[in-house]
């Protein structure tokens, strides 16, 4: 016979106590609801593990937490399985001789629970829990259960049977089955940092010598679930609605699902459209698609799907869930927000399924230096205005406010800048919204350097300032510059650890301030200075020069109880900086080489340089400490031994500037044997050379100078195209440069360059290039005109003679043919060109079509040509060009002209002793003249006599 027991009032229950505990994620069922402990005796150790963690059970770390986190759907009445070990340092036996077990279910709604009794061997037992060790052990029921819904509680009385004792830490489970009418809480706890799961706590009462009731060594959690897969605000999330039917839904039924909030931020975001392949409804152990899916504003309303296949019947527990796909995202505000599941088949067939949406206020990446800048960003905040402060506390005091921003869509980006007070590991950061909601986050503060000053020499004092000093190590052990070691502590040695001595020690604010010398050897340049603390140091014995290491321990490192044993003094132990550590902070500075003075500060390869500068060491007694010299990376010719530092540390050095080196700027080095060194900088000049003139015909003679050759080295030149120099340019002659790179050359055009081309001269310093640097050359230009004709007058008549002049061609070269509009017009003989290249001849214009023709000349094989434009004889223009018949027949001796309107008369004679008297320079048609001929002549048609002849121009 089955009864139940139902709930009563509160319960005298035994004092419970609170564990905490790191849980795993588990369904509904724990895995190990029916699985022994992995680590008892006689359990496969390999299946085990495979089944439920995968901590050798011989690991230090194995026996922390073995809980569960529980995972349920809210406001359900469902089956727990939960995992418990009685104490680990108890060595009582459990669960004998009527012993109880209280159990804490935090956020349960017991106010309906019962259980149902059974009668086995003539006792009663709890049939709806049990508790059993293995798979293989019967199941233990209790004979009695007490509930107490106001401590949310249920009190276990266990039967008198010995045969069931258990040992302390021994693994048990505890299975409470479903229909109890236990509800499971109805807000989802357990998704982010900012909340625990339910706790469940259970307490084990021995009856036997009335000692306190004992917690378990392990606790159990119940996380409810929540519907959407991430609680981020704004998120698109996978929604899945654990739902119950209390009536039967049946195929082409509706299903509604209500995403709507309180407002529109609190309101989930519903796409337009859903397509049905990104909702699936599940009911037992098959799944459906709905038919369609209508979208109206934030409802959802799904179509249960039916056909000839398909005969669906929903009742009791059923999912409904839509996928990522299906683009619903969480409401823009933090909050508990309500999905409501109905069914149209009914009106009151209704489930409303709670949503936790958190906010979230961060700074990635959440560290950085004390004045670092970075930006605060919330989501899930109240629209309207949220105000940033500072300070320890929520409220906001004076001078705490840093700056007010608004939201969008419930989120904000802001800028800031990490303040907070020197020695404070952390910055804190409270935001006020518009309804009144605090919300915290921090700034990690890391420690920072500056210097004083932030440039300095090899050898020069360097302040550190280090704020914010890490806590947990009283002050920096070390410091390197450049990778080398500018400051390590000394040592006190132990029988079993040493100790860091002459730590400098921060300050009440979190400062350490030190002072080191930038050691020798570190280069030049941008160099990373690193302080280190406590636990970087390493023990070593120096032998022969070289570190030996010890294997000791920093005194820190002990454990508690631990002696550091006798003090212990062994010469030559020392504390070096371990290889690799971590520093507590890090920062560059500029490190500048002591200054070299040179002269010249410009100066050629090759060419002598004095350097001078100070401060060097004279170690080794004979004065011979320089060991290097360098300009531009390459070692000078001289060697280091031939210098001497004297006693008060000042050098002259005159050295060889090496070939080689690039042009510009070139480092001048000079280094020490004690590894200090100093440094100037060398400008080398380019390479260049100058042609003067520029253009000039061949055999002319050209000068060429140049400046940033070799000094006192051979300089050859070159004519041609500056390709191969070995190839097809013609070498002109060579130059011995100065002392200083420069020289000044001359040289002839040969006379079978080619015409009308640029051409380059090049001057190459002969060097012994076995190094492989490239040879010192430059490179100027020089043109050679091309070759022309060039014909006079331009404007002619037929039967006028044109001179044709040539220039810039071969010398002594035949003028072959001469042209005129096609017309070979070649003089007899034929001329040629002079030794300069230029000839000149005359030809008679035959009678063409008027307009442009060529004029092409061919000398040798050189074809030029020019143009002049044919024309008609003009009655308009001066006299000696209407007349022009008349003059080269020399029968015209005089012509007057008289103007009526001033009676003037105008004089044109030919004769060149009449040139300053002649007034008539113009003539045209209509005007009157007398012409004078010394012989009779034709002009326009009509035949004039020899003397004066009274005429009208037409």
């Amino acid at each position: 016979m089955i009864t139940r027991i139902p709930a009563h009032g509160k319960f005298a229950a035994p004092l419970l106590f609170a564990l905490t505990l790191g849980l795993f994620v588990a369904g509904v069922l724990s895995p190990y609801g029916a699985r022994a402990n992995p680590c008892d005796p006689g359990t496969p150790p390999e299946q085990a593990h495979e089944d439920a963690h995968e901590v050798p059970c011989t690991d230090p770390g194995h026996d922390r937490v073995h809980g569960e986190v529980i995972e349920v759907n809210a406001g359900r009445d469902q089956e727990l399985t939960l995992n418990v070990f009685p104490p680990r340092t108890d060595s009582r036996l459990y669960l004998d001789r009527g012993d109880q077990m209280a159990v804490e279910l935090e956020g349960f709604d017991l106010s309906g629970a019962f259980f149902r009794t059974q009668e086995v061997d003539g006792r009663t037992e709890i049939a709806d829990i049990e508790i059993t060790d293995s798979v293989d052990t019967p199941k233990l029921h209790p004979t009695a259960v007490s509930i107490d819904p106001v401590q949310e509680s249920l009190t276990l009385t266990l039967p008198d049977l010995t045969n069931h004792a258990h040992s302390s830490g021994e693994h048990l489970v505890i299975i409470i089955r479903k229909g109890t009418g236990m509800l499971a809480p109805e807000i989802p706890r357990g998704f982010d940092e900012k909340e625990d799961p339910y706790r469940v706590e259970i307490t084990f009462v021995d009856s036997d010598d009335g000692r306190p009731p004992s917690a378990a060594a392990e606790e159990n959690s119940i996380a409810v679930r929540n519907p959407v897969s991430s609680t981020v605000p704004g998120a698109t999330v996978r929604v899945e609605l654990a739902t119950f039917a209390e009536n039967v839904i049946h195929g082409t039924d509706e299903i509604s699902v209500d995403f709507s909030g309180l407002s529109v931020d609190a309101s989930f975001t519903v796409p337009a459209t859903v397509t049905p392949s990104t909702v699936q409804i599940r009911h037992g152990e098959r799944t459906y698609n709905p038919s369609s899916v209508l979208v109206q504003g934030q409802k959802v309303i799904l179509t249960v799907p039916s056909g000839e296949d398909i005969r669906v019947q929903i009742v009791g527990d059923y999912t409904i869930t839509f996928s990522q796909s299906a683009e619903i995202k969480n409401p823009f505000s933090a909050g508990n927000r309500i999905i409501t599941v109905s069914s149209f088949v009914h009106g009151n067939d209704e489930d409303q399924i709670t949503a936790v949406i958190r906010r979230t206020t961060f700074v990635p990446p959440g560290e950085g230096a004390r004045g670092s800048a970075f930006t605060l960003e919330g989501r899930g905040y109240a629209d309207g205005t949220v105000t940033v402060f500072d300070g320890n506390d929520d409220t906001i005091g004076s001078g705490e406010t840093l700056a007010s921003v608004n939201t969008e869509m419930g989120a904000f980006q802001l800028s800031l800048t990490a303040k907070g007070t020197l020695g404070q590991k952390s910055y804190r950061l409270w935001t006020l919204d518009s309804n009144g909601v605090t919300d915290a986050t921090e700034f990690t503060i890391e420690s920072s350097m500056s210097f004083q000053p932030d440039r300095l020499e090899v050898g020069s004092q360097l302040k550190i300032t280090i704020s914010d000093w890490d806590d947990i190590d009283p002050g920096p052990t070390a410091v390197t510059i450049g990778g080398r070691p500018a400051f390590v502590t000394g040592a006190q040695e132990y029988e079993h650890c040493f100790e860091p001595t002459g730590i400098v020690e921060a300050d009440d604010r979190g400062v350490v301030s030190l002072y080191v010398n930038i050691p020798a050897g570190v280069p030049s340049g941008i160099q990373t200075v690193s302080v280190y603390g406590s636990g970087q140091l390493q023990l070593v014995d120096v032998v022969e020069g070289r570190d030996d290491p010890i294997s000791k321990r920093e005194c820190s490192g002990l454990e508690p109880g631990e002696p550091k044993g006798s003090p212990v003094a062994i010469p030559g132990r020392r504390a070096v900086l371990r290889d690799k550590p971590n520093p507590i902070a890090s920062r560059t500075i500029e490190v500048a080489a002591r200054p070299l003075q040179l002269i010249p500060d410009t100066a050629a390869r090759g060419q002598r340089i004095t350097i001078l500068g100070s401060g060097f060491d004279r170690i080794s007694g004979d004065g011979r400490d320089i060991r290097l010299i360098s300009v531009g990376g390459r070692e000078v010719a001289e060697a280091p031994s031939r210098f001497e530092v004297p006693s008060n540390g000042d050098i002259a050095l005159t050295v060889t500037v090496p070939d080689g080196i690039p042009d510009g700027l070139n480092e001048v080095r000079v280094e020490g044997r004690d590894e200090s060194h100093a440094s100037g900088t060398l400008t080398v000049p380019e390479p260049a050379v100058t042609v003067a003139p520029e253009q000039s015909g061949r055999g002319s003679r050209v000068r060429v100078a140049g400046t940033g050759f070799i000094a006192n080295g051979l300089v050859s030149l070159f004519y041609g195209d500056g390709g191969d120099l070995a190839n097809g340019d013609e070498q002109l002659g060579a130059a011995v440069a100065d002392s200083k790179g420069g020289f000044t050359a001359e040289f002839r055009v040969p006379i079978d360059t080619e015409l009308g081309k640029q051409h380059r001269v090049t001057a190459v310093a002969r060097e012994d290039r076995r190094d492989g640097s490239p040879p010192v050359r430059a490179d100027g230009g020089h043109s050679l005109p091309g070759g022309k004709i060039t014909a006079s007058p331009k404007a002619v008549c037929p039967g006028d003679t044109l001179t044709i002049r040539g220039e810039n061609l071969p010398p002594f070269a035949y003028v072959r043919s001469v042209h005129i509009g096609g017309v070979n017009v070649s003089p007899g003989p034929l001329p040629t060109t002079d030794r300069n290249g230029v000839f000149a001849t005359e030809v008679t214009v035959p009678h063409l079509e008027l307009g442009n023709q060529i004029v092409r000349a061919e000398i040798s094989n050189i074809v030029l040509a020019d143009v002049v434009e044919v024309v008609g004889a003009t009655l308009t223009g001066p006299p000696r060009m209407v007349f022009k018949e008349m003059l080269k027949a020399g029968v015209l001796f005089r012509i007057w002209k008289h103007e009526n309107s001033t009676q003037n008369w105008f004089l044109f004679d030919p004769n060149p002793v009449y040139a300053d008297f002649n007034t008539l320079t113009h003539v045209g048609s209509d005007d009157i003249l007398w012409v004078g001929l010394h012989e009779p002549h034709t002009f326009q048609g009509d035949s004039l006599a020899s003397g004066w002849n009274l005429i009208k121009l037409d």
